[in-house]
C-alpha cells in the first residue's frame, strides 16, 4: 500500500498481486467532513432562500455576519453567488482549508479567497 498526496481526497493504491493489478481507492468521507459538500450546501440554501441553513454551514465566527448579509440579498446577489462556480484547492492542513474561486471582470481574471477551519470535527466556511 502507497499513499498519494492528493490536497482533495483521502486516496491510497493497493496492489493486488493476485490479479496483476494495481487499485487506485478513495476514503469514503462523511459528507458534513468534506470541504465541497459544506460550500455545495451553503450555496443551495442561499439559492433556497434558506439563509439560516446558509449561515449554519459558517464558523461561529463568522456566521451571524453572513447571516445577517444574506438577509439583504435581492435577487440578482442571490444569482451572483449561485454563479460563483468551481472552488479549487490552495491548502489542506489538520484544520484550516484555503480555497480560490475565479470572476472574470471587464476582461480581467479576479481570484476570491475562500477560507475554511474545522469546528467539533466538521469543516465550516469562515469568510469568502
Amino acid at each position: 500500500m502507497a499513499a498519494l498526496n492528493d490536497l482533495t481526497n483521502d486516496l491510497f493504491y493497493v496492489t493486488d498481486t493476485g490479479n496483476n493489478r494495481v487499485v487506485l481507492c478513495r476514503v469514503p468521507n462523511n459528507d458534513a467532513n468534506d470541504i465541497m459538500w459544506v460550500w455545495n450546501r451553503m450555496i443551495s440554501d442561499v439559492n433556497a432562500r434558506d439563509f439560516n441553513g446558509a449561515a449554519a454551514c459558517f464558523s461561529v465566527v463568522s456566521a451571524d455576519n453572513y447571516l445577517t448579509g444574506y438577509l439583504y440579498l435581492d435577487g440578482d446577489a442571490i444569482t451572483d453567488v449561485n454563479q460563483i462556480g468551481s472552488l479549487t484547492p490552495v491548502f489542506i492542513r489538520d484544520d484550516r482549508a484555503q480555497y480560490y474561486f475565479e470572476q472574470t471582470d471587464a476582461g480581467h481574471l479576479l481570484l476570491f479567497p475562500v477560507d475554511f477551519t474545522k469546528e467539533n470535527g466538521q469543516w465550516k466556511i469562515m469568510q469568502f
